[in-house]
C-alpha cells in the first residue's frame, strides 16, 4: 500500500473539488479519469491515470501504490460498482460521494461480504445527501437514551445551485421508486409522496416537505434499530405533485436531460458559500422524541472535507473503538463516531441536540 490516494472521477465537478480538498491537507493524489485534456487541466502536484472504469486492467492500474480510493464517477448506478470491486481487489480502503439509493443497495447487499473477507472497509455515501443525516440520526437516537421507534429527516436548502452533474442524478431519481423502511422492511413509495408541513428551526421556519429516495433508509436502521425510516425533502406542494405522476416525470425527464447536457459545471467557490441548508433527524419512541440538527453551508465543500477526512481516518487507524479492523459495507457511523466526525467538519457545519 502506497501513500497517494485515488480520485477516480476527478474532473467532474465534485471530484475536483475533493481534489482540491486533498491537496489542502497535504495528501498525494492520483486524478484518474477518461480524458487525459481534462486531467491535464488538473492542479500540476497531481499524478494522472486514463483510465475508464469499464476497463478492469486499467482501473486496476490507477490503485496500484495507493492506499484508499475515493470515487466520484458521474452516474454510480452505472458506473460506480465497478470502483468498489477495483478497491476491494487491491485491498485498499473505499468511500465515494453518492446519494443514489439503487446503488447503496447494491454496495451493501452484493458488496458487504466480500469486502469482510479481504478485510477492507467500504464506505459508501460520505456525502452531503447522506453522510451527517446518517450521523444525526445516531446522535438523536443516543439522545432519547432507548432504541426509537422511528426516525425521520428533514432536508431544506437556501440558495443552493447543483452542478449539473448532481441535476442529472435528480432528474433520473423522479423516475425512480422512493424506498422506504417501515416496520423493519423496505417499502416502495413515490418521490414527492406525503406532502406536509414541516417547521424547521430558525431562521429557516415551517414549509412543506415530501418524500425522497434518501440512503439513509438503509444506513439507519443499521446502526439505531429503528423499524421505520423515512426522508424528506423541502418542496413546493406543485413539484412534490410532479414528482409522483410517473406519466409527468417521464414526459419531463428528456426535456430536463436535454437542458442539461452533459458537461460537469457547478457553482462557484462565493456561490457554494452563500447557500444554507440544515438537516434535522427526529427520532421517537411513543411521546418521546429527540432532534439532531445540522446546519451549515456549501454542500460540495461538506462533500469533499467528509471524503478527504474519511479516507485520512481508514488509514491511520483503521481500527474499530474495539480494536477491531473495519472491514465490509459501512455506514458513515458504523465507520466513524458520529460526533467526532461532525465536530471535524466544523469549518461547514455545526450540529446541536434538541429534547
Amino acid at each position: 500500500m502506497g501513500e497517494r490516494v485515488a480520485v477516480v472521477g476527478a474532473t467532474g465537478f465534485t471530484g475536483g473539488v475533493v481534489v482540491q480538498e486533498l491537496l489542502g491537507r497535504g495528501v498525494e493524489v492520483v486524478a484518474v479519469g477518461r480524458d487525459a485534456a481534462k486531467l491535464d487541466a488538473l492542479p500540476g502536484e497531481v499524478a494522472r491515470h486514463v483510465a475508464d472504469v469499464a476497463d478492469r486492467a486499467a482501473l486496476a492500474g490507477s490503485l496500484d501504490g495507493c492506499r484508499a480510493v475515493v470515487n466520484c464517477v458521474g452516474s454510480f448506478v452505472d458506473s460506480g460498482e465497478a470502483v468498489v470491486k477495483a478497491a476491494i481487489t487491491a485491498a485498499v480502503p473505499y468511500v465515494d460521494t453518492t446519494g443514489e439509493f439503487p446503488f447503496l443497495r447494491r454496495v451493501f447487499e452484493i458488496h458487504g461480504a466480500p469486502a469482510r473477507k479481504a478485510g477492507v472497509a467500504v464506505v459508501p455515501g460520505m456525502a452531503f445527501y447522506s453522510a451527517p443525516a446518517d450521523m444525526a440520526a445516531a446522535l438523536a437516537a443516543r439522545a432519547l437514551g432507548r432504541p426509537p421507534e422511528t426516525v425521520d429527516i428533514f432536508y431544506r436548502l437556501v440558495g443552493a445551485r447543483p452542478s449539473k452533474g448532481t441535476l442529472r442524478t435528480n432528474l433520473r431519481r423522479a423516475g425512480q421508486s422512493c424506498e422506504v423502511w417501515d416496520n423493519g422492511r423496505l417499502v416502495p413509495r413515490r418521490t414527492g409522496d406525503d406532502p406536509r408541513e414541516f417547521r424547521f428551526p430558525e431562521p429557516y421556519g415551517a414549509t412543506t416537505v415530501a418524500r425522497w429516495p434518501g440512503a439513509e433508509v438503509l444506513g439507519v436502521p443499521r446502526h439505531t434499530g429503528a423499524r421505520s425510516v423515512a426522508v424528506y425533502v423541502a418542496m413546493p406542494k406543485a413539484a412534490a405533485a410532479v414528482f409522483r405522476n410517473p406519466r409527468l416525470t417521464a414526459l419531463l425527464q428528456p426535456v430536463g436531460r436535454a437542458l442539461v447536457g452533459q458537461g460537469t459545471g457547478g457553482p462557484s467557490a462565493e456561490a457554494r458559500s452563500r447557500a444554507r441548508y440544515v438537516v434535522v433527524a427526529l427520532a421517537r419512541t411513543g411521546h418521546d422524541e429527540t432532534r439532531c440538527v445540522v446546519d451549515g453551508h456549501d454542500m460540495y465543500g461538506v462533500t469533499a472535507a467528509a471524503c478527504a477526512e474519511a479516507v485520512q481516518r481508514l488509514t491511520t487507524s483503521g481500527l474499530t473503538a474495539d480494536g477491531e479492523p473495519r472491514s465490509g459495507a459501512l455506514s458513515p457511523t458504523e465507520a466513524f463516531d458520529p460526533a467526532e466526525f461532525l465536530d471535524s467538519l466544523a469549518g461547514y457545519l455545526t450540529w446541536r441536540i434538541e429534547q
